[in-house]
């Protein structure tokens, strides 16, 4: 039977389980796809990535924001912490007289104290159970990348480990590696140019929820 990678372009798979990681990727992104391969990528974009770098335009991305925000800890948490108080407040504020303008201060202050639990408390809690957590949520959910037509799946932080363990097992015919560097595609030749400057074309956004 055929491999299907052998009847089309080359494709690369980024998983990018941590914001940060995008502005690392972007140099190695951007050098592949001026070599014609097709780049794809896998982030979880909820909890924690507020104003990430933009990736690249003609990249598909597929997000685990919403995933991850279901998984029962997190949900629970930022229902019972943040979401449920906060609602309530805010229907509150509208309402006429002192008892609108004392739910408008008690927002303020629940905004503030929730902010700081999701520092000091959940953050320390979940850090170290959420490279897991994705990779549950992940391994339900990975139909749309289609791995078996990609030639290398590229682990863009150490978040993405535990992913990339279980998927080389799935599918021992692909190259996995934590290597952003051009690696087998340095030989290919440059077929486009790589856009510059701030106005530079951005992979829209809503990502497309996995």
């Amino acid at each position: 039977m055929t491999d299907p990678r052998e009847a089309a372009p080359d494709r690369v798979v980024l998983v990018l389980f941590h914001k940060n990681s995008v502005r690392r990727a972007v140099p190695f992104i951007d050098a592949v796809a001026a070599r014609g391969v097709r780049v794809s990528a896998l982030v979880a974009d909820g909890l924690g990535w507020h104003n990430p770098p933009p990736l690249p335009a003609g990249v598909e991305v597929y997000s685990l924001g919403r995933a991850e925000s279901r998984r029962p800890f997190v949900w629970t948490y930022t229902a019972l912490v943040e979401r449920i108080p906060g609602g309530v407040l805010r229907r509150l504020e509208h309402l006429p007289g002192p008892l609108g303008r004392a739910a408008g201060k008690a927002g303020r202050v629940q905004r503030k104290i929730a902010g700081r639990l999701r520092r000091r408390v959940f953050w320390p809690v979940y850090r170290p159970l959420r490279s897991h957590a994705v990779r549950r949520a992940a391994l339900r959910r990975l139909g749309p990348l289609e791995l078996d037509t990609a030639s290398r799946l590229v682990l863009a932080d150490d978040a993405a480990v535990p992913l990339g363990w279980t998927l080389t097992k799935r599918h021992p015919r692909l190259d996995v590696t934590r290597s952003l560097h051009l690696g087998p595609y340095q030989d290919h030749p440059v077929i486009a140019p790589v856009p510059e400057g701030p106005d530079r074309p951005a992979a829209p956004r809503p990502y497309r929820q996995l």
